[in-house]
């Protein structure tokens, strides 16, 4: 073997030792450790797709116990009759007390698997378009699944140019219920309670607002065409100033005539226009307004009497007489005071006995009436102002001279005569706190020491009589076998007191004020 052939079986060897010993280490260390690579990037997209499908389950549940928290019950029988009965108080709190609510015996299944109904009653009214507009809206906008359907309105012009007849359906879901055999994430879902004690979310949270159906509201497309009847209004216009009356005609809302005239004082003014409803504005003359609005219904002229506002002008007249009652004729004296304040005494007049007499009417400020009896003795003078009526000044009969009386001489009853040795060094008005009441004492000095005597108190007597009551001169005591009341003077002895020229309670604050002026 040459040198050369050596070469190539070394080199043939060698090469064979390399591609056995990659296969013997790929097939004992690399392809287990690519396999295992492979094999943890299979696990960890099993995993994924695992935790989307149970994340997928848990959302798929709690929409499930969202729809189920807004339907009825899972018995349809029961749904029924609380959809209906929630139908019913949408319907009245929308003005439809006594609306046409008919049940659809036939149910639909959503999907032939899944167990979901859809159960639903038909509504039918006739009233006013906004109104009925509104009670629709009411059926969307419900706090349960609501599904409206099959809606038709239809104007109903024989019965008023806003009539129209609503017609629609309204369903919602009974769902099945689920156990823990179907699902754990569905089991124990509730559906809606009887009377929450919360109220519920609405359902739909993307419903318009209101602001969003003012445009259906305002524009019936249902009305038919009609032009504008031709009213009248009759303007009576008792105020004695003149008034200023603004009136506008409305047709389908919008003004159609309007006009603005002068009433005088007692007169009356015809108003045309064109339209179905007039607003009257006025002014009166010191620029107070008014406004009233009348709706024309039967066609006829409307009577407007314009309420009276301005005061009437002050009387400026004096209409004046004299009534003597007196036995004998009497003269008069009228002293007149004209609006410049100068003043003018007519000459007396004779007025007769037992004689009523008109003078007439005076334009004056005012008139003074004396009058003198026969005698020479005045009768109370009286003034006069201008008035709306007759005014009568009285002449009373003359009063009978006054006969001399005689000064009625108040003999003393016989009470204890006063005791001695005691004097009155002390009178005390305060509040009791402990009692909660006005208290007044009078000390006495007497033979034994100092002696306090409480008003009201009846067992503790002063010469047989009670104490009732002090003031800065002394004691007050009520005798009560006599009915007499004597003071007992500060600083002195009981045997000064001084009987007081009363009979009654309320009398006792004169007397006490005379013998002070006295003594």
């Amino acid at each position: 073997m040459t040198a050369s052939e050596k070469r190539l079986v070394i080199l043939f060897c060698s090469a064979l030792g390399l591609f056995v010993g990659y296969y013997i280490v790929s097939g004992v260390f690399i392809g287990p450790a690519q396999k295992a690579k492979k094999d943890l990037v299979d696990y960890t997209n099993e995993k994924q797709k695992l935790e989307s499908l149970k994340n997928s389950e848990m959302n798929f549940a709690e929409r499930w116990r969202n729809f189920a928290a807004h339907t009825f019950s899972y018995d349809k029988n029961q749904a029924f009759d609380w959809f209906g009965e929630a139908l019913k108080d949408t319907a009245a709190a929308n003005g439809f007390t006594a609306p046409d609510i008919k049940k659809k015996t036939s149910t639909t299944k959503l999907g032939r698997k899944t167990g979901i109904e859809v159960i639903s009653y038909e509504i039918n009214v006739k009233d006013e378009y906004a109104k009925a507009l509104k009670l629709l809206r009411a059926m969307y906008d419900a706090d349960y699944v609501s599904l409206v359907s099959d809606v038709t309105i239809t104007p109903e012009s024989r019965e008023g140019r806003d009539i129209v007849k609503l017609k629609f359906q309204v369903g919602t879901l009974v769902l099945p219920r689920l156990s823990k055999d179907d699902t754990r994430f569905y089991a124990g879902v509730e559906t809606m309670p009887r009377n929450p004690e919360t109220p519920l979310d609405k359902w739909r949270d993307d419903f318009p607002p209101e602001s969003a159906f003012a445009l259906f509201e305002a524009r019936n497309i249902f009305r038919e065409y009609m032009p504008p009847p031709a009213n009248s209004v009759i303007v009576d216009n008792p105020d004695r100033k003149l008034v200023g009356i603004g009136a506008k005609f409305y047709w389908d809302g919008e003004v159609q005539t309007e006009s603005q005239i002068g009433v005088q004082p007692g007169k009356q003014e015809t108003i045309v226009g064109k339209g179905d409803e007039v607003e009257i504005t006025g002014v009166y003359a010191d620029g107070t307004e008014f406004k009233q609005r009348h709706a024309f219904r039967d066609g006829k002229a409307w009577s407007y009497k314009v309420p009276s506002h301005t005061p009437e002008e002050p009387p400026k007249i004096i209409n004046l007489a004299i009534d003597s009652r007196d036995a004998d004729e009497a003269r008069v004296t009228l002293t007149i005071v004209n609006e410049d304040g100068s003043r003018k005494t007519l000459l007396p007049m004779v007025i007769g006995p037992e004689s009523k007499q008109s003078l007439g009417e005076f334009e004056a400020k005012e008139i003074t009436v004396a009058a003198v009896y026969d005698t020479g003795r005045a009768v109370t003078p009286k003034t006069f102002r201008p008035g709306t009526s007759e005014q009568v000044y009285l002449v009373p009969k003359k009063p009978e001279d006054p006969k001399e009386t005689v000064p009625e001489v108040v003999v003393a009853k016989n009470d204890i005569e006063p005791a001695t040795g005691y004097t009155v060094t002390g009178l005390l008005t305060y509040h009791d706190k402990f009692e909660n009441r006005d208290r007044q004492e009078m000390i006495v000095n007497g033979p034994d020491g100092r002696e306090i005597f409480v008003a009201g108190n009846t067992e503790n007597q002063i010469d047989g009589g009670v104490l009732i009551a002090v003031c800065p001169l002394g004691g007050i005591v009520y005798m009560p076998e006599t009915g007499n009341y004597y003071l007992y003077p500060r600083g002195q002895g009981f045997e000064m007191r001084a009987r007081l020229n009363a009979e009654r309670p309320e009398q006792l604050a004169m007397a006490i004020q005379e013998w002070s002026q006295q003594n």
